[in-house]
């Protein structure tokens, strides 16, 4: 906190500026600033507190309140064997049935040609 006074800057908790003894009280009021000196942090403390805390998240978890109306889970799923979908993992039948199409050779001879116009190539013999 800044004292009003003297402008010098000091811990929020105290009750007079160490500098020119003018009161702080009024001014520390006015800001709602704590009147103690707080304790220093622990880290033991800190990290013991830390560590307890997913054991407690955990603990919370597994006590589940009852539910109002709970779900009823048949013992076997039923199967509707005219709907949906086959697990037959044979090939289909009808796939020889379906024209595909050959893919269209290549001539290599027009596909593949190499021209070198257009490329100089210059060799230095200075070795």
């Amino acid at each position: 906190m800044r004292c009003p006074k003297c402008g010098f800057v000091s811990f929020d908790y105290l009750d007079h500026c160490l500098k020119c003894n003018a009161d702080l009280t009024g001014e520390r009021n006015r800001l709602n600033l704590p009147g103690f000196r707080p304790d220093p942090i622990s880290l033991v403390e800190l990290t013991e507190r830390l560590a307890a805390s997913p054991r407690e998240k955990d603990m919370k978890k597994e006590t589940v309140p009852p539910r109002a109306k709970e779900a009823t889970i048949p013992s076997e799923p039923r199967i509707d064997p005219g709907k949906g979908f086959s697990l037959d993992l044979s090939a289909p039948q009808n796939a020889a049935a379906v024209p595909t199409k050959a893919p269209k050779p290549l001539d290599l001879e027009k596909e593949l040609e190499l021209t070198l116009e257009g490329l100089e190539i210059k060799i230095n013999s200075d070795q």
